[in-house]
């Protein structure tokens, strides 16, 4: 799996889905990508009042041919239309995006009318919160940080890959 953005959504996520069953792999930039991969990824749990540190792989591009079973797609709604582009271009099939105050018909054509490949698109939400700071990340979470997953029409067509993610 891809955990596309590492911002408090997506390293919490990297963070819950980082098991022995489960190869997780982090798109991330600048200042972010160069912590996680000197430091890792630490998190502060602020209300189970703990730390957590884990390594997580960490990619700062993303090509056609590097395939992952599903990428979540987690950052700022505003920033999902600048990374269509390498989403479209890329083979993998499943995309979630995790976000508010986003626009689903309108990226998922957009995204549909900009690939040559066959997409799977959904969209959820994510029950945390957070800040980041210069030696870690603040998680607030709510419901377990459950993660809340949808589709426009109806049944996840890849709700098995899922099933086993989590």
């Amino acid at each position: 799996m891809l955990i596309y953005g590492a911002g408090v959504q997506g390293q919490f996520l990297a963070h819950a889905l980082n098991t022995k069953d489960n190869d997780i792999t982090m798109f991330a930039r600048g200042k972010t990508l160069e912590h996680l991969n000197q430091k890792g990824l630490k998190l502060q749990h602020s209300l189970q009042r703990k730390t957590t540190n884990e390594h997580i792989t960490t990619i700062s591009t993303l090509s056609e041919h590097d395939i992952y079973d599903v990428i979540f797609v987690t950052m700022k709604y505003s920033d999902f239309y600048n990374v269509v582009p390498t989403l479209a271009q890329n083979k993998s099939e499943n995309i979630i995006f995790i976000g508010n105050n986003m626009n689903p018909k309108l990226l998922q054509s957009t995204l549909t009318q900009q690939s040559n490949h066959l997409k799977h698109i959904t969209f959820g939400f994510l029950m945390t919160g957070g800040s980041r700071e210069a030696s870690h990340t603040n998680i607030l979470r709510f419901n377990a940080g459950e993660l809340k997953v949808g589709n426009m029409h109806g049944e996840i067509t890849f709700s098995d890959k899922l099933n086993s993610i989590f």
